[in-house]
């Protein structure tokens, strides 16, 4: 098949690991690549650039100053690509407003994978969630979530097919030192997402039985995090070594591994124990079978995985593993979920079979934007909004706005979810984006009525 790979960045991180294993797969099953991406650091080349085709320089995922214009320019950058590639499927990581409609306009089929919670709940901009839900709706053929969590989500907000497509990784296990040698590797972007967790380790590590930490990884927080290490001293036990996307062969046998998500996933095929982090406290501890069991409903990000109350617990585990890593090993529980190729088998059985889904309301929309001036930003002037408000009954679609707010144990808390669609059902006078279940929370619906107007 020829297939079309989307994504926002490639910036070093889990997804680009997730997107590297599984091109190299469906490369040496025979497939032809095209990769599109629009944030591209040359540091982190994909491993399978030499063997397709590499488009980078796109404009999607600049966010509110995305212009019409720009828009526009990419749709049909992106059309091009489809026809001169002779395009089967586009597979978009997550979903691309830009490349959602090159589908669309080309009759191409689109599979969008959701890669965890801000794949459904990406966007503060009104046009862009409005047509992410749409899209789920009407114009992807196919919907792939890396955890189970995500899949109850989307399965709940549309009536198209989803399936879980865990994270591929490579399942050989590497050979680890004694554990008289205890050096750990901490793998991560160092940016806003993992700051708060990583801090609450650094705070901790001075104290623990850990003879060194290497910390693989680069990002917007990383000065912060190696002067909140300087400030605990967890800095004599640290060695920074960057970004290295085979950081876990560079760690050179270390005895186990601190992460979360896709670090953690990598780290227990190959035979590790993990030190799994929380995104905003304490870490959670070990993982050993039952905390395996949770954490693969959710790719091993912390969602209902309870911290660690005080390092007493973190230190008593460690001596545990120390002295018996037995029950602290999931290497095959690992390779039997997320194998690289059971996973692109999984991925391949899908897709071969999509079919496109013609959208005229998409095609509508994207021709209605010749009246608006091409400078605007596409995701938050009015006059956009009045085109979308136009082109879409949104009445129509309040049941998939209620689908997800009275998701009880996804996104939201109950108490908000029924405040918010309260808030929707009572106001009748006006018109209700798909967006509205999040810019409601977040702006207020007054403001959102002084904004948009009151038709």
């Amino acid at each position: 098949m020829n297939i079309l790979i989307a994504t926002r960045q490639f910036t070093g991180g889990g997804l680009e690991q997730h997107l590297d294993i599984l091109s190299q797969t469906l490369l040496s099953k025979g497939h032809r690549l095209t990769f599109c991406v629009s944030k591209y650091e040359p540091r982190c080349v994909p491993s399978f650039a030499a063997h397709c085709r590499m488009e980078t320089g796109f404009r999607f995922g600049t966010g509110m100053h995305y212009s019409v214009d720009e828009f526009r320019a990419d749709t049909e950058r992106l059309r091009a690509i489809v026809r001169e590639e002779k395009i089967d499927v586009i597979s978009a990581h997550p979903a691309i407003c830009a490349v959602t409609f090159a589908g669309v306009l080309e009759r191409v089929p689109v599979a969008v994978t959701l890669h965890g919670d801000g794949s459904v709940n990406f966007t503060e901009y009104t046009v862009d969630t409005a047509l992410f839900y749409q899209a789920m709706e009407s114009v992807f053929s196919h919907i792939f979530a890396v955890s189970d969590t995500v899949a109850g989500v989307a399965g709940k907000l549309c009536g198209t097919p989803v399936s879980i497509l865990r994270n591929p990784a490579k399942t050989q296990m590497l050979r680890r030192p004694a554990p008289d040698q205890k050096i750990w590797a901490l793998a991560s972007r160092l940016d806003d997402d993992a700051y708060e967790g990583i801090c609450a380790f650094f705070d901790w590590l001075p104290s623990l039985d850990i003879d060194r930490l290497l910390v693989f990884g680069a990002g917007t927080r990383e000065t912060e995090l190696r002067a909140r290490a300087a400030q605990t001293g967890a800095d004599k036990k640290i060695e920074w070594r960057g970004y290295d996307v085979n950081w876990l062969s560079a760690s050179g046998g270390c005895y186990g591994v601190v992460g979360a998500c896709r670090t953690a996933i990598e780290a227990m095929a190959a035979g590790y124990p993990v030190l799994l982090l929380h995104s905003a406290g304490n870490p959670c501890g070990l993982v050993d079978a039952a905390v395996y069991a949770r954490g693969r409903e959710q790719n091993f990000s912390d969602r209902y995985l309870e911290p660690l109350a005080d390092i007493a617990g973190l230190q008593q585990q460690l001596e545990k593993c120390y002295r018996d890593p037995a029950p602290y090993l999931m290497y095959g529980n690992a390779a039997l979920d997320y194998a690289a190729e059971a996973v692109c088998a999984d991925f391949t059985e899908h897709i071969e079979t999509l079919q496109p889904r013609p959208c005229a309301i998409f095609e509508r929309f994207y021709a209605s934007l010749d009246e608006v001036g091409g400078s605007l930003p596409l995701f938050t002037s009015f006059a956009v909004f009045e085109k979308l408000r136009d082109t879409f009954n949104y009445m129509n679609i309040l049941p998939a706005v209620k689908a997800l707010l009275v998701s009880a144990n996804e996104l939201y808390s109950v108490e908000q979810s029924k405040q918010t669609l309260e808030a929707i059902e009572a106001s009748t006078t006006w018109r209700v984006s798909l967006g509205l279940q999040k810019a409601a929370q977040r702006l207020g619906l007054d403001r959102l009525k002084r904004r948009f107007g009151s038709k």
